[in-house]
């Protein structure tokens, strides 16, 4: 996914028609993780300049939980944001300080280029006031759209932080979608 920033007048046009923020409530989130890897590329081709952070879950051999690694869109970067407490570990694995620093990352490059701001997942720690949420006020600040995942189980969360902003799409829906159809399902004007 390297250098998605492929900056254009006519891709800026077309982004300021994306709704401030954009859910994609999923259930199923290996096939959510590859739907935001698709429309990562999708907005990229269709010239919209992209920043954000997408999560991939990399198995663990012996372990029955994967890795979660986030990818930042622009750099290709991609980092660890999940702990290794063991094989028979349980509960919440996410290592703070590691999504802080992913965060930090991408609001230091978060400027006049990007037209969209895509993000993994609005969970357990953004309810909770932290995680991507200071990156997400960033760019309604600036005026960027967001797209962000929103697992089905924090969607009472996500309503109560998003309000009127809040628009929601079904992933599953996506899925079947061809590109050109899922750009406009996000809300991309036609070229």
């Amino acid at each position: 996914m390297t250098q998605m920033t492929v900056t254009s007048s006519a891709g800026a046009r077309r982004a300021a028609s994306l709704p401030p923020l954009t859910a994609i409530v999923y259930s199923d989130g290996p096939a959510f993780g590859r739907l935001m890897a698709r429309t990562a590329k999708a907005l990229a081709d269709a010239k919209v300049a992209c920043a954000g952070l997408i999560q991939h879950d990399e198995p663990c051999e012996g372990r029955s939980r994967c890795d979660m690694i986030l990818e930042n869109i622009e750099t290709g970067a991609r980092m660890r944001i999940s702990e290794d407490r063991g094989a028979e570990a349980r509960g919440c694995r996410l290592n703070p300080d590691a999504l802080v620093g992913a965060v930090e990352e991408v609001r230091a490059t978060l400027g006049p280029h990007v037209e969209a701001l895509l993000l993994s997942k609005f969970g357990k720690s953004e309810a909770e006031g932290s995680g991507f949420r200071p990156l997400i006020a960033q760019a309604l600040e600036a005026g960027v759209p967001v797209i962000i995942g929103v697992p089905r189980l924090n969607l009472a969360n996500w309503r109560a932080f998003a309000e009127e902003l809040a628009h929601e799409l079904e992933a599953e829906a996506l899925v079947a979608c061809s590109d050109h159809d899922l750009c406009a399902s996000l809300g991309l004007a036609r070229a």
